[in-house]
């Protein structure tokens, strides 16, 4: 992730606060403006300007950037080789199992585990989901 704003630790543990009881809700929280929304208040630098406000916009335009990994990379940057690397308030993609399949979910490390946006409230899911980090 790019240069930090200095008080960034304080500030990943009031945004997951905050961010505690905030439902799932397509272009305002969901995966993609969860971890977006952290790296514009860890950063200072909004790195993504897109509207949607559903399930078909939002896919569309992640589909038409050539997926996930490849639209984060797109504004993030190469991630690291490993996501082992991956650091307390860095973003990553999991892998995590939903309804009948399996689905690629962005996240903020807090640690042992990585927030995603739940249907009610963040969730905390195992750092062993990640396949990618930033």
């Amino acid at each position: 992730m790019s240069k930090r704003v200095d008080n960034w630790g304080t500030l990943l543990n009031q945004y997951l606060i905050d961010r505690s009881l905030m439902p799932f809700s397509w272009g305002l929280n969901d995966c993609v403006m969860f971890a977006a929304d952290w790296v514009e208040l860890a950063t200072g630098e909004r790195k993504i300007s897109y509207v949607y406000r559903d399930a078909l916009a939002g896919m569309r335009i992640v589909t038409d950037l050539g997926g996930l990994r490849a639209a984060v990379t797109s504004v993030m940057g190469d991630p690291y080789p490993t996501a082992r690397m991956a650091d307390r308030g860095d973003i990553g993609i999991l892998s995590l199992p939903y309804k009948d399949k399996t689905i690629d979910c962005l996240g903020v490390i807090k640690g042992v585990e990585v927030a995603t946006p739940g249907e009610t409230r963040v969730v905390y899911n195992p750092r062993s989901a990640l396949i990618a980090a930033w």
